[in-house]
């Protein structure tokens, strides 16, 4: 189960920190590092709420570190399709369309790479596609 209680985590910081963000890291936590019984991964992914893309987000940063790395876990197989309903490959294939630079990366602005890559992977989790079958 969750420690504190649904709904505690993720919500805005004390003094304006952001919440949203954080999701992301609970995304990649417990999908790289497994132990989450499938009923806590429903209940964690219900609690993200609107910030469920940040949540898919981190999904799709473990599962590329899993990949990258050579092995993917039964659990992490798990914990995408619960919390992101994405399989392994589709969540490769999101990660990697959006790694491709895009016309006007490099541009004189203030948003980093990184932060433009992360943008093109929620914004294809806001309205994902069917997931392949695992």
């Amino acid at each position: 189960h969750l420690p504190g209680g649904r709904g505690r985590r993720g919500r805005p910081f004390p003094g304006g920190a952001p919440g949203a963000e954080l999701w992301s890291g609970v995304g990649l936590a417990a999908t790289f590092a497994g132990g989450c019984p499938p009923e806590s991964l429903t209940v964690l992914r219900a609690a993200a709420g609107e910030h469920w893309p940040q949540l898919a987000l981190g999904v799709v940063f473990a599962l590329q570190g899993r990949e990258l790395a050579g092995h993917m876990p039964a659990h992490c197989v798990q914990a995408a399709q619960a919390l992101a309903d994405l399989s392994v490959p589709a969540a490769m294939t999101i990660a990697d369309s959006a790694q491709a630079e895009q016309p006007g990366d490099r541009a004189r602005d203030t948003v980093p790479l990184y932060e433009k890559w992360r943008n093109r992977i929620r914004a294809q989790l806001t309205n994902p596609a069917p997931a392949t079958p695992v």
